[in-house]
């Protein structure tokens, strides 16, 4: 469950995140994007799966890859959601998704382009955010919800360094894997920490929708 927020609304611009609770969960629970899985071709700018015209492209490996794991999902709808929702079952979980989709890409795409783990990890929480408003499983929304990930990419980036400061770790394209996990893990917790029930509230999917809220309606 989402959590509810405890402390009094925050400064700004945490209470304009805590306004945006309910409409960020009526955004989460429902459809507003016309994509396969989760991702459009411009999510694939800069991960090709190979040279110029090579097929699959990235794009039909990541839906292709998307459709082994939704029937991955119908196959365990009765346990998935109380498999999913403690902290470490869905870490479990999602560490599986990026095995599979590596695991996928690798035998899919050419030797000399490989997924890169910023790419990987920003796939997989794009599927997993793009899943909750289709799920049917019991508790799979809801677990979802608790325990899913912020999608690191621009719109989350931007709000996080303008909220974070000095907390925000510095990251870049030419990190090592070991010093993107590193990176990442810390992004996570950080926003993690800041909608816990007795900070902000809500949760980190549901900062994620905040963030791209307002990213696409700033001017600038």
């Amino acid at each position: 469950m989402c959590n509810t927020p405890q402390s009094a609304i925050g400064p700004s611009p945490w209470a304009d995140y805590q306004r945006s609770l309910p409409r960020s969960k009526k955004i989460f629970e429902s459809r507003d994007e016309d994509t396969v899985a989760g991702a459009t071709p411009a999510a694939f700018q800069g991960a090709q799966s190979g040279p110029k015209d090579y097929r699959p492209s990235a794009y039909d490996i990541y839906n292709t890859w998307a459709k082994s794991v939704l029937a991955n999902l119908r196959a365990e709808k009765s346990t998935i959601g109380s498999r999913l929702a403690s902290r470490d079952g869905f870490a479990l979980w999602h560490q599986e998704l990026g095995t599979s989709l590596d695991a996928m890409w690798k035998e899919r795409a050419s030797d000399a382009f490989a997924l890169a783990p910023r790419q990987k990890w920003k796939l997989v929480n794009l599927f997993i955010k793009w899943l909750a408003p289709v799920a049917t499983a019991p508790g799979l929304r809801d677990a979802i919800l608790a325990n899913g990930h912020v999608v690191l990419n621009t719109p989350t980036i931007a709000k996080m360094e303008a909220l974070f400061g000095k907390e925000m770790p510095s990251g870049s394209a030419n990190q090592t894997e070991a010093e993107f996990l590193d990176w990442y893990v810390t992004c996570q917790e950080l926003v993690r920490s800041h909608t816990a029930a007795d900070r902000y509230g809500g949760s980190p999917v549901l900062f994620d929708i905040w963030c791209r809220a307002a990213y696409l309606s700033d001017p600038d």
